[in-house]
């Protein structure tokens, strides 16, 4: 893949996700000013349980998308992928009807049963255009990926605004127009991969067996994302168990503020896996530990900001102030979500460790249960439940590298240290200390951070700089 095509592929993705950004900040910033804390906090549940309905998809598309990583679109199997696809489908949307039927018969308030019913109408729409979205990332078709996600967003945005404007807020429409936009986005996928949608179809038996095969290699990869979003789901779903959906959606709204750069993140690493699918083994070090700096050093840099947004969001937001202060514990959360979405992830899926990336999440999962059953239901302290969703994701994020570092040459231990050393005093910075002298002093931490990586950052540069 030569520079320029990964250039392009960059700018594309990029692109596409400053609209999304956009349109993300729009719901983040204005949504909740707007709407009741009950009902903010509703939506927020709804979008909770979405992250799970994606267990629905069997691992499927994810073992498609495996198998395909790297090829060229006009390389694939048309008929096995379209056979796939159409029986994917026909069961995904089967599964959606049950979860509305569901969530009817569940013994729960007005307000939850409007939710589950709504989120199987979603997965009916959202699960079948999975597989071939996957299938547009893994063969580098990254414009329609962009197209597709622009037009969604877009959708989502314009119903959003459409719903202020005419001062219909409830948090039932807001869903509906969630809605909208994956039809939206599922016509689009079509069209774009007609000949992976129409046309003939193997026969069942065979299709089973190809079936039977993507499942297998990519149920790994499937759990280990669901569990990834459990970690910090545990904490979610156990604080609107024993306080209410008022503090759900508050910690809600800071987790989300807290992982707003990782939109861009995310779209660097779909860029990323085609890419190290064909790089050449010796070169994979090298490339990690320039991303590595790459992304930790602007990364810890942002954090200086801490201060003035939660200065500006508690003015503009006044009915979360007091959820707002756990942004200290939380805003490191973009640092170890990033790099194990664009760099661990993203290397494990390359040299296909995908049953290190599952055991590593589950094990944090099973942590974080402990430390939620303790911190949230034995001890009801609200502050070392959010903590509790900080440490988790540290220490799953030390553990991983350190496991990828068994096979490729990177220095994990100091990673982890740096890492360390930088959110600890960062979280001592503003949530022990606080306001101007806080901010101060984690400044001058981060220049002390930057003298330190110094040397590595002059290579880090000169290698980006002999590249192009």
């Amino acid at each position: 893949m030569n520079i320029k095509k990964k250039m392009k592929s960059f700018a594309v993705v990029l692109g596409s996700n400053a609209i999304s950004s956009v349109i993300t900040a729009l719901v983040l910033f204005i949504v909740p000013r707007y709407i009741g804390v009950e009902s903010y906090g509703w939506f927020q549940l709804y979008q909770l349980y979405g992250n799970y309905i994606l267990l629905f998809r069997l691992g499927w598309p994810d073992g498609v998308f495996l198998e395909i990583g790297g090829k060229d679109y006009r390389e694939l199997d048309t008929k096995s992928i379209r056979s796939n696809f159409i029986l994917y489908s026909a069961i995904e949307i089967a599964f959606g009807f049950l979860i509305a039927v569901v969530g009817v018969l569940l013994q729960y308030g007005s307000s939850k049963k409007t939710v589950f019913f709504l989120l199987g109408i979603s997965a009916i729409f959202m699960l079948p255009r999975i597989m071939l979205q996957y299938i547009l990332q893994a063969t580098d078709r990254m414009q329609e990926y962009a197209s597709l996600v622009v037009i969604e967003k877009v959708i989502y945005g314009i119903g959003i605004v459409g719903c202020l404007i005419s001062g219909k807020n409830d948090f039932e429409l807001l869903i509906i127009v969630d809605i909208c936009s994956k039809i939206g986005a599922l016509v689009y996928a079509v069209l774009k991969c007609k000949d992976l949608v129409f046309g003939l179809l193997y026969p069942i038996k065979d299709v089973l067996s190809s079936a039977k095969k993507f499942i297998l290699s990519g149920s790994n990869l499937m759990l280990a994302q669901v569990a990834s979003s459990l970690i910090v789901g545990v904490v979610q779903m156990s604080i609107e168990q024993v306080w209410n959906v008022e503090v759900f959606g508050k910690i809600s709204l800071t987790l989300t503020i807290s992982n707003f750069l990782m939109v861009f993140i995310r779209a660097v690493a779909l860029v990323l896996f085609p890419m190290l699918r064909r790089a050449k083994s010796n070169d994979l070090a090298q490339i990690y530990n320039t991303m590595y700096l790459c992304l930790m050093v602007p990364l810890a840099g942002c954090l200086i900001f801490y201060y003035p947004a939660k200065t500006i969001l508690t003015m503009w937001l006044p009915q979360y102030a007091d959820s707002l202060k756990y942004m200290a514990i939380l805003f490191p959360i973009c640092i170890f979500e990033s790099k194990m979405s664009m760099l661990v992830e993203t290397y494990l899926k390359t040299i296909r460790k995908e049953k290190w990336l599952f055991f590593v999440n589950a094990g944090a999962v099973v942590l974080s249960v402990i430390l939620t059953i303790v911190n949230v239901f034995a001890l009801r302290n609200l502050d070392a439940a959010v903590f509790t969703i900080i440490l988790v994701l540290f220490i799953r994020c030390a553990v991983a590298e350190h496991l990828l570092s068994k096979i490729v040459s990177i220095n994990a231990v100091q990673n982890t240290i740096c890492e360390f050393l930088v959110t600890g005093l960062f979280i001592i910075s503003n949530y022990c200390i606080g306001g101007a002298i806080g901010c101060t002093l984690y400044f001058l931490i981060y220049m002390g951070y930057l003298r330190f990586q110094k040397e590595k950052i002059y290579v880090m540069i000169t290698t980006i700089k002999n590249k192009k």
